[in-house]
């Protein structure tokens, strides 16, 4: 495609040609679910869908703001759940790019980051 050679990582490539792996892609999508629903860009049914630490206790931790991972009785299916993988994954983003209001600015900056990982 590129004439590269066989051995070439796939990470160069996906870089290059700017296309995100397809678990990144997944991930990026879950991830604007749960900014949508924090910003209140949503459904009313969904308004509430995820919960932050401070909201369960009273104690002003460092983690107060980041959002409650739910624990399952099964890890096989628990852990695919939008619910549980979309707060583990907006928990694990940045600080700065957890702040944006604007949803480009933010879909802009989740891409870069997941490039960055390459």
């Amino acid at each position: 495609l590129h004439k590269v050679d066989w051995y070439t990582s796939t990470n160069l490539l996906h870089k290059a040609l700017s296309v995100l792996k397809l678990t990144d892609t997944r991930n990026l999508f879950i991830v604007i679910f749960v900014h949508r629903c924090k910003i209140g860009d949503i459904s009313n049914v969904f308004k509430d869908y995820f919960t932050t630490r401070n909201k369960i206790h009273d104690k002003n931790t460092r983690n107060a703001y980041k959002y409650d991972i739910p624990s399952f009785r099964t890890k096989k299916y628990g852990q695919k759940i939008i619910k549980y993988l979309g707060a583990k994954l907006y928990n694990n983003l940045p600080k700065y790019i957890t702040s944006f209001v604007s949803m480009n600015t933010f879909n802009k900056n989740v891409k870069y980051f997941y490039f960055s990982q390459y």
